[in-house]
């Protein structure tokens, strides 16, 4: 059963929520100024990060969501090409609108040889970094350098089978068009190690 508040309990409970909101002395601060945001953003090619403002912040994060966007078009096109490379087939509409100009024509070109040659492709390389850079080439609006072990890739010539066993360092660059972020051009070299 419950039981009812009497009017003295209910103004001791009304008093307590107002002393408990009300500063000693009885008079209201003067509300403390709002402090600005603040914002850390980092330099497009990695490094220490420094405060900015939120335009430059917002700046920052699309240029971000630019990169990653290239990052995933460069794995979804060294994926198909690695894919028609294995099946021994020249380049895929699907291909065709992941890249644009010299990427488009080498991969092109090279799939095409590829296709009719006697050797056969297995396996796939990782990619084992991937890093924004600043450098440009051919009108190119945002540029990954990315580094690629071997992996499983091997190719098999003449009844033999031979792992492929350099390390490809690559900067890739990449144009933006009216269909989103489109792979334009690859130079690489094979290296050491990554």
């Amino acid at each position: 059963m419950v039981k009812p508040m009497t009017v003295a309990g209910a103004v001791v409970c009304w008093g307590v929520l107002l002393v408990g909101c009300t500063p000693a002395g009885g008079s209201t601060p003067s509300p403390e100024p709002t402090p600005e945001p603040t914002f850390q953003c980092t330099p497009e090619a990695g490094g220490e990060a420094y405060a900015c403002d939120e335009a430059e912040h917002e700046r920052m994060v699309a240029r971000d969501e630019q990169y990653a966007e290239a990052e995933r078009v460069y794995r979804r096109a060294m994926e198909t090409a690695n894919d028609l490379l294995i099946a021994k087939e020249a380049m895929s509409d699907g291909l065709r609108d992941l890249t644009v100009g010299a990427a488009q024509e080498d991969l092109e070109k090279t799939l095409l040889e590829a296709s009719r040659s006697d050797v056969a492709y297995s396996g796939e390389m990782e990619i084992e970094w991937v890093r924004p850079t600043n450098i440009a080439d051919r009108g190119s609006d945002l540029a990954l350098e990315i580094c690629s072990s071997p992996g499983t890739q091997s190719f098999t010539a003449n009844g033999e089978t031979t792992a492929i066993a350099s390390y490809v360092l690559e900067d890739v660059f990449f144009t933006k068009t009216d269909g989103g972020i489109k792979l334009s051009s690859i130079k690489g070299a094979e290296v050491e190690e990554c």
